[in-house]
C-alpha cells in the first residue's frame, strides 16, 4: 500500500546541512523529536523505510536523513560525546534537555529488521514530542506547511522544523537563515564532499606523502596510524539497547570509526559479521578496559588487521600439533589476543565460517579454551 506524504524528508546532503541538524539536534528552543536515519555503508539506501517514517511521525518529529561516509561523520563531530549515528542506525533525539540514554538508536542490518522496529521508532519519537511538549504545556500539532519544507534549502527546512515561537517568528527566522544560507553555501563550494573517486585520490596523495615522511625519518608510514585511540569510560553502552546484540554492534561501530584513520576507512570497511548467542554474556561482565581492548581486537580481525593479534585455531588440547576445532557447519574456531604479557591475559574466540565471515564466540582467559 502506497503511503501518502504529508511532509517532505529533509534529505542532508552536505556539510552545511549537517552543521544546521546539529544545531537543531542541540537547540533548547526545539519542541518536537528529531528522527535522523543513516543509510548503511554498503548500499547507500536506508534500510528503514522512510516515507513510512514520515508519514507516521511528522509533524510532531521532523525526519533527516544522512548517508553513509563523510557527513555521517562530520554530524557526529558537531554533536556531544554519546551522541553518534550512523551505519544504518536510526536514532530519536527528544527535545533538549536530554542525555545520551534518552536518544535511543534502532539498528537495523536489513529491511526486514527495519520493518519490525518500525513501530518502535515511531512510538518513541512520538512519546518524546508529546512527553516533552505536554509538560511544558505548549503541544501543538501546527507546523510549517509542506510546501515550505519542500522547496526551501535543508538548512532553513531545519530551522522550519524547530517549531518554536509565534508564526511571525518562524518566518523572520526562515528569512534569515535562508539568507545565512545562501551567504555561507558561497564560502564553503570548495568543501563540498568529494565522490568517492576522488576520495581515494586524496587518500593516495596522503599515503604517498606519509611514505616520504618516513623515508626521510627513518620511521614506518604507518607507525602512528593508530596511535589515538578513544579510551571510553563505558564502551558498551549496555543500557542504551534492550538487545545486547544491538549493543555490542554499536560499540564494534564506534571502534571502528575511532580506530581506523580517515584516510584508511575506505580501503578497510567494517564487513558484515555475526554475533555469537553467548558472545555479549563474556564480553559485558569484563572491565571497562578489558571491553575497550577486546573490541579494538574485534576491529582488527573483522579488518585484516591482526598481524600483532597471534590469530590461530583453537586446538581440540594444548599440543601444537592437535587438530583445530571445527563446528558441523565446517566453521574453524580461531584464537586472538585481546591482551598480552599479563596473567590471565584475556583472548578473542571467533568462527571463520566457510563463506570467510566472521562469527563473535565468546572473550575468555588464556586457559578458557571454551570455543
Amino acid at each position: 500500500m502506497e503511503l501518502p506524504k504529508r511532509n517532505t524528508t529533509h534529505q542532508v546532503i552536505d556539510e552545511l546541512d549537517v552543521r544546521a541538524v546539529a544545531s537543531l539536534i542541540q537547540n533548547p528552543q526545539r519542541g518536537k523529536a528529531v528522527l535522523v536515519v543513516t543509510t548503511p555503508g554498503q548500499t547507500g539506501v536506508p534500510t528503514f523505510d522512510v516515507d513510512r517514517l514520515v508519514h507516521d511521525v511528522e509533524p510532531d518529529a521532523a525526519v533527516f536523513v544522512i548517508p553513509a561516509g563523510p557527513l555521517s561523520f562530520h554530524l557526529t563531530a558537531h554533536l556531544p560525546e554519546g551522541m553518534a549515528v550512523y551505519g544504518g542506525a536510526a536514532r530519536v533525539f527528544p527535545p533538549p534537555p536530554f542525555t545520551s540514554e534518552d536518544a535511543p538508536v534502532f539498528l537495523a542490518y536489513d529491511k526486514t529488521e527495519a520493518a519490525a522496529k518500525h513501530h518502535a521508532v515511531v512510538r518513541c519519537a512520538l512519546d518524546a514530542t508529546r512527553g516533552v511538549q505536554s509538560r511544558r504545556g505548549i503541544y501543538t500539532t501546527e507546523t510549517v506547511p509542506s510546501s515550505s519544507a519542500a522547496t526551501e534549502p535543508p538548512v532553513v527546512a531545519a530551522q522550519a522544523a524547530a517549531g518554536a515561537g509565534s508564526p511571525a517568528e518562524r518566518r523572520t527566522a526562515l528569512q534569515q537563515a535562508l539568507a545565512a544560507n545562501h551567504q555561507l553555501r558561497a564560502t564553503i563550494d570548495q568543501l563540498q564532499t568529494l565522490h568517492n573517486d576522488e576520495l581515494r585520490k586524496e587518500i593516495a596523495a596522503g599515503n604517498e606523502l606519509r611514505t616520504r615522511l618516513a623515508a626521510k625519518t627513518g620511521k614506518p608510514a604507518a607507525s602512528k596510524a593508530r596511535e589515538k585511540v578513544t579510551v571510553a569510560a563505558q564502551p558498551v553502552l549496555w543500557d542504551a539497547f534492550t538487545n545486547p546484540e544491538d549493543a555490542v554492534r554499536h560499540a564494534i561501530l564506534v571502534t571502528w570509526v575511532d580506530r581506523i584513520p580517515a584516510g584508511q576507512k575506505l580501503d578497510s570497511p567494517l564487513p558484515q559479521y555475526t554475533v555469537g548467542e553467548e558472545f555479549a554474556e563474556t564480553l559485558k561482565p569484563q572491565e571497562p578496559s578489558i571491553q575497550t581492548k577486546a573490541l579494538r581486537c574485534i576491529v582488527d580481525v573483522l579488518t585484516g588487521s591482526q598481524g600483532t593479534r597471534g590469530t590461530h585455531p583453537l586446538r581440540l588440547g594444548m599440543a601444537g600439533n592437535e587438530q583445530p576445532v571445527i563446528r558441523e557447519d565446517g566453521a574453524v574456531c580461531m584464537r586472538a589476543y585481546v591482551e598480552t604479557n599479563t596473567p590471565a591475559a584475556r583472548r578473542l574466540h571467533f568462527w571463520k565460517l566457510q563463506d570467510g565471515s566472521v562469527e563473535l564466540s565468546r572473550v575468555v582467559k588464556h586457559d578458557d579454551l571454551t570455543p
